[in-house]
């Protein structure tokens, strides 16, 4: 009798974690169709557009903007050399102007 008590106990045990399990099974089933269809909605929604508006002057002030470039044109005379040091200072590179429309 009680290996028979046993035997019901452990089937009305198991019982109950298949329905717990059951539940759980439908639980994440909905969450999933939720997700899925989240996923449609945000595929089918297109990106937001975006606009660049031109600046009005990508250089630094008192730089001069030619040809997509930015130029200083500094009023000290200095050496070839003095100049390109520096430029390299000011993280440019010494240009030679070869056009009147770059002076």
């Amino acid at each position: 009798k009680l290996h028979m008590q046993k035997g019901c106990a452990n089937v009305t045990s198991l019982t109950e974690e298949l329905q717990s399990v059951k539940r759980e099974k439908s639980e994440l089933e909905e969450e999933r169709t939720q997700l899925k269809n989240k996923i449609a909605e945000l595929e089918a929604t297109p990106p937001p557009q975006t606009t660049l508006l031109p600046m009005k002057n990508p250089c630094a002030d008192e730089w001069k903007h030619f040809n997509g470039s930015c130029y200083y044109v500094s009023e000290f005379r200095r050496s070839w050399s003095d100049s390109q040091a520096y430029c390299k200072r000011q993280g440019g590179h010494l240009a030679i102007i070869l056009t009147a429309e770059e002076q």
